[in-house]
This record gives structure tokens, sequence and C-alpha cells, in this order.
């Protein structure tokens, strides 16, 4: 004669069933400094080349890489960029853009700006806008930049954030970068942006 299993059977199989369905789905693990609590990215209109308004919010559905630097910079800036290449080759041009931002308006107008991010790549836009406009935007954004002293040819350095930000295809801030982030980790989370 068959005895009926004891209901702590039942409990126990239960338990054991989400604690398995729990561990099968595991949150992707970002690379980067992962925002808590994503929220929408501010958007912004800067210039591009030729003048034309450039909005963050015109590449909504695409991954969107920020960059704030400038032309002059001896060292970070264009170590950045070239990693910043590295990522865009791996990952490809459909889901992914690159905007450099520059702290740095007074010498980078809008053409230079441009001329330098896409003489890493040819997609990457470069923008710049008006002092002010630029205070705006990298106050938003939380970066810092300020100028140097200038030397006895005009030319000074510009301290500044060095941070990459990424906002994921839904329009929302959600990694950060330090220097010197391996590209490949850039890479590994651009991918699992375009795949939620």
């Amino acid at each position: 004669m068959n005895r009926p299993l004891p209901l702590r059977f039942y409990l126990f199989v239960a338990m054991l069933s989400l604690l398995l369905l729990v561990a099968c789905r595991q949150e992707p693990e970002f690379r980067g400094t992962l925002l808590s609590d994503p929220a929408p990215a501010p958007d912004f209109t800067l210039t591009g080349a030729g003048g034309r308004p450039v909005s963050l919010s015109d590449f909504a559905g695409k991954v969107v890489l920020i960059y704030f630097g400038y032309t002059f910079c001896p060292d970070v800036c264009p170590l950045t960029m070239s990693d910043l290449r590295r990522v865009q080759e791996e990952v490809g041009d459909e889901g992914l853009q690159v905007l450099f931002i520059t702290v740095d308006p007074q010498r980078d107008t809008p053409e230079i700006a441009h001329a330098y991010a896409s003489g890493f790549h040819p997609t990457f836009a470069g923008l710049s806008g008006t002092p002010e406009e630029i205070a705006t935007v990298a106050a938003d954004w939380g970066v810092f930049y300020e100028a140097g002293e200038p030397d006895a040819s005009g030319n000074y350095p510009v301290d500044h954030t060095a941070r990459v930000f990424a906002v994921d295809p839904a329009g929302r801030y959600r990694l950060s970068y330090a220097f010197e982030t391996p590209p490949e980790d850039i890479v590994a989370d651009v991918r699992l942006l375009l795949e939620e």
C-alpha cells in the first residue's frame, strides 16, 4: 500500500526548485562602475561638424559612450580615444556611437572637435559649443574641468574628469569607466547592454 509523502517533502522540493530558478537567472556581471539606480541620461544639444546640432537623444536605440576631453591633451585623451576605437572596431558600427565633447571650447571649434574625434574612427562625433553650453553639459554629467595657466606660447593644459560614460539603448545612464579601463571590459559591457 502506497503511503502519501509527508508535507515536508513537498516543501523541500519547492524550496529546491526556487533555489535552482534563482541560480539560473543570474544578473549579468558588468565590468564598469554600475549605477545602482539607472536614470534617464541628461540630454544635451551641442554643435557638430558643419554647425549641425547634435543631441544625445539622436542616438536612441544605440549604446552611446561619451568622453569629455580636449584636442590639445598630450596623453590621457588620445589614449582613451584610441581605446574607444578598439571598442568600436570590436562591437561594429550598428549598435554603438562614441561622442567626444570638448572641455576647451575656446580652442576646439565644432570642426576641430569633430576632426579630432573622427581621426580615431570615422563614426566618432566630436562636439563643441559655447563656454556656457559646455559648462552646463559638464555639470549635468558631473564632469570637472579647469584650464591651467598659459605658457609663453599661450598654450595651456586643461585638467578634467577622465571617465567614459555609457548610456544604454533605452537612454539610461548605466555605467562609467575610469581611465585605462581595458577596452575588452568595455566591449563586454556594451555587448551586454545591446542584448538587454
